[in-house]
């Protein structure tokens, strides 16, 4: 069966929603839209997905495409409610084993965009600029197939990414280092389950996306606390956005506490009604050893009081 290639635009919108929710480096198993069945798409075909901002192409991942279903079969699938998917008609499930991972900086020399060729029913056409630099913006809306040649341009980026995006891409080894060394040791000791890299689907009004926990901590009774781990917080500044990026998504979980970790330390901050609060800090990391035992305490003693102050609604 022969492969085909498409590429599958993103809007800026969703683009940002997905740089945002922190899907930087990691892959990408999911997209969805109404016109992959009508196009032909079909499982072992390849998606590239992209899009066009001030007229330059951006190249955010790779995909082989394992199954094309409906809205609540790929809810159903990946394991949440089909009210937080965008209600697309088409939901295409990427492989897991062939999954690129998610860049939103990388974009496509200008050279190589002059390149790439779309199938029209009669035959290859170029894509379409407004001046010698610049793509016009709906030169590749909804999806797109190019031609194998064209695919191979594409391939060859993703393969080689610019240096900012492996610096990127080097940040989060680092940072899963960490995690392995520290955080998931911390936590079972503390004898708390965990899911690493959690994926969490929400609504905005129209706009269906997911953001992506580093660890959600649960104990019997259900989640607990959530950690937003980092490769490195050298200054108060790096402290506060790790600190927002975190509240925001304690919030939209629902639970008590959330915290900061990284080599140079560990925050910990209660939630309520929206607010974060620092309860305990251990920094430098070495303490922990010591502090340890007092944050668990800490973490149950969090729960239970705001649990409590919680207002019934039987």
């Amino acid at each position: 069966m022969t492969r085909r290639y498409f590429t599958h635009y993103w809007r800026n919108d969703t683009w940002d929603v997905g740089r945002e929710n922190g899907h930087e480096g990691t892959h990408n198993e999911h997209t969805a839209g109404n016109d992959f069945r009508s196009k032909g798409v079909k499982r072992g075909d390849q998606i590239y997905v992209v899009t066009i901002r001030s007229g330059r192409l951006y190249l955010n991942s790779r995909g082989t495409v394992d199954l094309v279903t409906n809205h609540r079969d790929a809810a159903r699938r990946l394991g949440t409610h089909p009210e937080l998917l965008w209600a697309a008609r088409d939901h295409v499930l990427m492989r897991k084993d062939d999954a690129s991972i998610m860049m939103f900086d990388r974009t496509v020399p200008i050279d190589r965009v002059r390149k790439l060729e779309m199938l029209r029913v009669n035959g290859p056409r170029a894509l379409k600029f407004i001046d010698d630099s610049r793509l016009d913006q709906q030169s590749l809306r909804g999806v797109c197939e190019l031609t194998p040649a064209s695919a191979a341009i594409l391939d060859s980026i993703v393969a080689n990414p610019p240096a900012s995006s492996q610096a990127a891409v080097a940040v989060l080894r680092k940072e899963r280092a960490f995690e392995v060394a520290v955080v998931e040791p911390l936590i079972g000791r503390w004898n708390f389950t965990f899911k690493g890299q959690h994926k969490h689907f929400f609504r905005r009004g129209t706009q269906s996306s997911h953001m992506i926990i580093d660890h959600l901590v649960s104990d019997p009774t259900g989640p607990l606390t959530l950690f937003e781990n980092k490769a490195r917080i050298h200054s108060p500044s790096e402290l506060s956005k790790a600190e927002e990026q975190a509240r925001s998504y304690a919030h939209e979980l629902s639970v008590t506490s959330f915290i900061v970790a990284a080599p140079e330390g560990l925050w910990l901050y209660s939630l309520w009604q929206g607010e974060a609060k620092l309860v305990h800090k251990v920094a430098p990391l070495a303490r922990l050893v010591d502090d340890e035992q007092r944050l668990r305490e800490r973490l149950l003693a969090i729960r239970n009081t705001f649990k409590i102050a919680r207002p019934s609604h039987d």
